[in-house]
């Protein structure tokens, strides 16, 4: 029996450390995806008992060939940390299936075919190992139970999780033994790995490992089909039924076309369907489910705020800009929309300043008169003293001595002072001109009563800086 090798581990890093002649650059790829897949752990504990029970999984290459890796623990790694070494060991279908007859514990317990010496080269092997068909029987029935779950989901190309405390290596020898002939290619199985996320079809998680459990080897979920046929074929005698494992076509397929123990498939008659019915039927399912759908979308789309405006559903900022655009308020300009009358003032090249729209003739007027400091009235630009005495006017004020007050409310400062610039004297409560109280101081003798110069005679006269002394 011809064996080609390869071997995963790590110096510095998980890589391809040795192959055989044999073994392809593709193969190495395979392998090595398959490797990494099975999980790492940190704990001593599962690298220590791997030399008593080493973990293991099968693959299927390319060429019609079948792969069984063997891992143990590796060498300390650049950093001191433990490592797995996953040594394969390659055969060819026709070898798998008829000299190891899918014996992998038979190929186990081979020295030879595991032995490296840790160098780059690992030659290819010639061995005489043929397959023990003699399954125990405390692995008989488990076996059965796990490929009838196997079968199960085969279709659904769904993963069998069992646990290491439910399944021994054993069981697994005795489920790859009884895998058929037929799809043994298509189903693959991982003993003692550390994660589901190997490609395997059954997986048989180590204690340490992370994953769910999916199935309990138990009884009460009853055999398959392919189950049945290897209970009847001679099992339970302890001999392995060859004939059925090699014959069997029908795994995995629906129990109605489930082969009978002479293996003919029987296939029920289906009733004739009548195709026109079942066309007008959905037909009629169809319009009905439109017309439902008529008030369903409307009370939707008004729950969304929308309103439905020439057989559409807008927002209503849509809807009013949908109006305006109708009845022409709007217009393109730009990469945007304006207002027809701010379109039409671009066109006629308008400038808004402030809220005043310009010519450009006008702005460019505006700004050389801003740029002289006069200002605009509403009629002419004019200087700034002259606006502000145009606008306080406009508002009833009045300048008196380069003062301005608002109508007759003149303070009497402001009123002593006025009639005093114009030479007036203050009289009795009134104003009279100076030439006048002057020609009417001369008609007083000089020993009358001065107190009818007072604006008051009925006030005293003051005393003599010498009485009143």
């Amino acid at each position: 029996m011809h064996i080609e090798r390869h071997v995963f581990g790590s110096y510095k890093g998980y890589t391809t450390l040795a192959r055989s002649p044999g073994v392809s650059i593709e193969d190495c790829r395979l392998l090595e995806r398959c490797a990494f897949s099975i999980g790492q752990t940190y704990d001593s504990k599962f690298y220590k008992s791997l030399g008593k029970d080493p973990a293991f999984f099968t693959q299927q290459l390319p060429g019609h060939r079948r792969a069984l890796t063997r891992i143990t623990e590796g060498e300390k790694d650049s950093a001191g940390r433990s490592t797995l070494c996953c040594i394969s060991v390659i055969l060819s279908e026709s070898d798998w299936n008829t000299v190891l007859m899918g014996d992998i514990g038979a190929l186990m317990d081979s020295r030879e075919a595991w032995k490296w010496d840790g160098s780059g080269d690992i030659s290819a092997l010639e061995l005489a190992i043929r397959g023990d068909l003699s399954i125990p029987v405390r692995s008989r029935n488990k076996a059965l139970l796990i490929i009838s779950q196997i079968e199960r989901c085969f279709v659904t190309h769904r993963q069998v999780v069992c646990s290491e405390a439910d399944v021994d290596r054993d069981t697994v020898r005795a489920v790859e033994m009884m895998l058929p002939t037929a799809v043994r290619p298509r189903v693959t199985t991982g003993y003692r790995l550390l994660s589901t996320q190997c490609p395997t079809s059954l997986v048989v998680l180590a204690e340490q490992g992370a994953g769910a459990v999916s199935f309990h080897p138990n009884e009460r979920f009853g055999y398959s089909p392919y189950a049945q046929a290897i209970k009847t074929g001679g099992i339970e005698g302890g001999t392995l039924p060859l004939q059925v494992i090699s014959g069997y076509r029908d795994f995995g397929a629906p129990p109605r076309q489930q082969a009978t123990s002479t293996h003919t498939v029987v296939v029920e008659k289906e009733r004739p369907v009548n195709r026109w019915l079942v066309a007008a039927a959905l037909l009629l399912g169809v319009l009905l489910g439109m017309v439902a759908m008529i008030p369903l979308r409307h009370w939707y789309m008004s729950s969304k705020g929308l309103v439905k405006h020439e057989n559409r559903w807008l927002t209503p900022a849509e809807k009013d800009f949908s109006e305006r655009l109708s009845a022409n308020l709007i217009a393109p300009f730009q990469d945007g929309w304006a207002t027809t009358q701010a379109v039409k003032r671009a066109e006629d090249r308008q400038i808004l300043v402030g809220n005043k729209w310009m010519t450009e003739q006008e702005y460019l007027l505006a700004q050389a008169r801003k740029n002289e400091g006069r200002l605009f009235n509403g009629r002419s630009w004019v200087a700034p003293e002259e606006y502000t005495a145009n606008y306080l006017q406009s508002n009833g004020w009045q300048q008196v001595d380069n003062v301005w007050v608002k109508g007759s409310d003149l303070p009497q400062e402001l009123i002593d002072k006025h009639m005093r610039s114009r030479s007036m004297v203050s009289y009795r409560g009134g104003w009279l001109p100076a030439d006048v109280m002057m020609s009417l101081l001369s008609q007083i003798p000089a020993t009358q009563d001065s107190s009818l110069l007072r604006d008051d005679p009925t006030q005293a006269a003051p005393a003599d800086e010498g009485e009143a002394e």
